[in-house]
């Protein structure tokens, strides 16, 4: 006698989402993969999301609203223990899912009783559902196999986070509640921080397939979150720790390329021109000058990253351009600049 599928719970957290929340449901009711539990955490929505969600007549849907606003990683952490799952997917209520993606991820954790958890790729689409580009697994990335933190870290520090894509996650629900709930301490990269404490735990999968589409648009939390940062970007307060746990770890024989670790300050350097800019365009000069007088890691010229190439000079160019500006006292034709130079933030 064949042995039962396992229940998979799939976590879905909304606040607001009620104009792209219908077909993000529709998506997950229609999968192929029939034995779901779909748990819907409304946190606190001034919208028509409870309506939404009535009107689909599923009884694998159980919709829990919370009293008051909990935050994205809290609402998540009550779906999580509410679930009864042997497998946990934690999927977006604004984006789309194709009808395979549980039945192919919930095949691969049964086939690979290792990997504690899996992801895949996507296609991104703008806020009217247009396809406008998509993930490509990076190739130091070995597709469909199980990578733990000696192949993981050196990718992470080349391409920043380029590996995990959050709205596909499926975990193994006992391995999540042993390294316990999503941090509620970095913005909007929680789950980044979470992903590698489950890689600390087991190891993790990609799954070269393109099984959800990830919508993308200026009213994603992300987005705006980025628009208006001037504080470091939280991918490198984690990393940081991360990286610092690891070689403490290894002890004497821990090794990191040191390619990888010159394309990871790169990345601290492009991240400080961007809250220059911001600082720049919010008036604060000061704070401005002294993040462009901190030192640009010249021997990034001499390793070929491909999704850099172009990167690169582009940074330094406005790295330099941006210091002298300020330097010379022409801090308001500066900023009135800013914005042509193909430079986003505040101005975009």
């Amino acid at each position: 006698m064949a042995a039962a599928a396992p229940l998979v719970s799939v976590c879905v957290p909304t606040y607001n989402d009620a104009p792209f929340l219908a077909q993000s449901l529709q998506s997950i009711v229609r999968q192929t993969y029939r034995q779901l539990e779909i748990l819907i955490g409304d946190d606190a929505s001034t919208d028509d999301t409870a309506a939404v969600v009535a009107a689909f007549d599923d009884p694998r849907i159980r919709y829990m609203r919370n009293a008051a606003n909990l935050g994205q990683f809290e609402n998540v952490n009550a779906l999580i223990r509410r679930a009864g799952g042997d497998y946990l997917a934690i999927y977006h209520s604004d984006d789309v899912y194709t009808p395979q993606i549980v039945e192919r991820e919930a095949a691969f954790l049964q086939s690979h009783p290792q990997v504690g958890a899996v992801f895949a790729l996507d296609w991104r689409i703008d806020e009217r559902g247009a396809v406008v580009g998509q993930t490509r697994l990076l190739p130091e990335v070995r597709p469909g196999t199980a990578l733990g933190p000696a192949d993981l870290l050196p990718v992470l520090l080349r391409h920043k986070n380029r590996v995990f894509r959050a709205p596909t996650f499926m975990g193994r629900a006992e391995l999540l509640r042993q390294v316990g709930g999503f941090s509620t301490q970095h913005d909007t990269s929680g789950d980044f921080e979470m992903w590698l404490r489950l890689l600390n735990a087991a190891p993790l999968a990609i799954l070269d397939e393109h099984l959800m589409y990830y919508r993308r648009g200026p009213s994603q939390v992300s987005t705006r979150y980025d628009r208006r940062r001037v504080a470091e970007d939280q991918f490198f307060v984690i990393m940081d720790r991360y990286l610092a746990a690891y070689l403490a770890e290894q002890g004497p024989a821990a090794s990191i390329d040191a390619a990888a670790l010159t394309e990871y300050a790169f990345h601290r350097c492009d991240d400080q021109t961007f809250r220059a800019a911001n600082l720049t365009l919010l008036g604060r000069y000061a704070e401005a000058a002294q993040l462009l007088a901190e030192p640009f890691p010249w021997r990034t010229f001499l390793h070929r990253t491909v999704d850099l190439e172009r990167r690169k000079p582009a940074v330094c160019l406005l790295r330099g351009l941006m210091a002298a500006a300020l330097h010379l006292g022409a801090q308001v034709p500066l900023a009135r600049m800013l914005p042509y130079t193909g430079y986003r933030g505040i101005a975009a």
